[in-house]
């Protein structure tokens, strides 16, 4: 069974998060917005597309694309109307 902690214990969780340079962030972010901006040109030039297309014009993995989906659906950019079985 674990001891209990004492009631003046650190109980902060250690930050391991790697550090990254400032441009290091700024170019990610850059590439992050224009992937964006790509899937929402193709979006609003056909109407609607589905990943593959998407794929094809970004040239990035399946994987890759289905993140930034979500992570535009999450920030209310896009919405998802259809989901198929392969």
């Amino acid at each position: 069974m674990p001891k209990a902690k004492s009631a003046g214990a650190d109980t902060r969780v250690r930050d391991e998060t790697p550090r990254v340079d400032p441009e290091t962030n700024r170019l990610f972010d850059h590439w992050v917005n224009t992937v964006e901006e790509e899937v929402l040109t193709l979006l609003k030039d056909h109407g609607s597309a589905d990943v593959g297309e998407i794929v094809s014009k970004t040239k990035l993995p399946e994987e890759v694309i289905l993140v930034f989906i979500c992570r535009m659906v999450n920030d209310g950019k896009l919405m998802i109307e259809t989901v198929a079985l392969r």
